[in-house]
């Protein structure tokens, strides 16, 4: 079953990695008031513009994260970077508790295997729905457990 409307699948969110996203920038904060109180002005500003820059890349590359099904392709969104995936191209779908870098607010991941370089790392909230919803997109996957493959994978 091919459907028509794209379907958003938002990223799962572990409790510790937004305790340090949130955390930053508020200890950042809480130390440009008190450079600031200490009448430092220029270190103030300094410790404020470090915070600017914080949240600036924060929007840049961290806000919004999901993982869009479309008719055409898959794609995954993390700040203003939309990377495509062709479902052509998905050989597998497991998953994951890898700590590398990804468009993944948590550890409970799924590894796409696309044949590039690198395997691609994500983490929607309900693993279940999206590897259905991907499975009726790709249809040269074949669902295995809790994994999409091919059949030779």
């Amino acid at each position: 079953i091919v459907r028509s409307r794209a379907m958003i699948h938002k990223t799962k969110i572990d409790r510790w990695i937004a305790a340090v996203l949130i955390g930053i920038p508020g200890i950042m904060l809480l130390l440009s008031i008190i450079v600031f109180i200490s009448a430092d002005a220029t270190a103030g500003f300094i410790s404020l513009f470090s915070l600017i820059f914080v949240l600036v890349i924060y929007l840049l590359l961290v806000y919004p994260v999901y993982y869009e099904t479309t008719v055409d392709f898959l794609i995954i969104r993390f700040g203003v970077i939309r990377y495509k995936i062709n479902y052509s191209d998905i050989n597998s779908v497991k998953p994951s508790r890898s700590l590398l870098s990804s468009p993944a607010l948590s550890l409970d991941r799924l590894k796409i295997d696309h044949g590039k370089a690198m395997p691609t790392l994500i983490s929607p909230v309900d693993k279940k729905i999206f590897l259905e919803d991907l499975l009726s997109y790709a249809s040269h996957l074949k669902l295995q457990g809790d994994s999409l493959g091919t059949s030779s994978n």
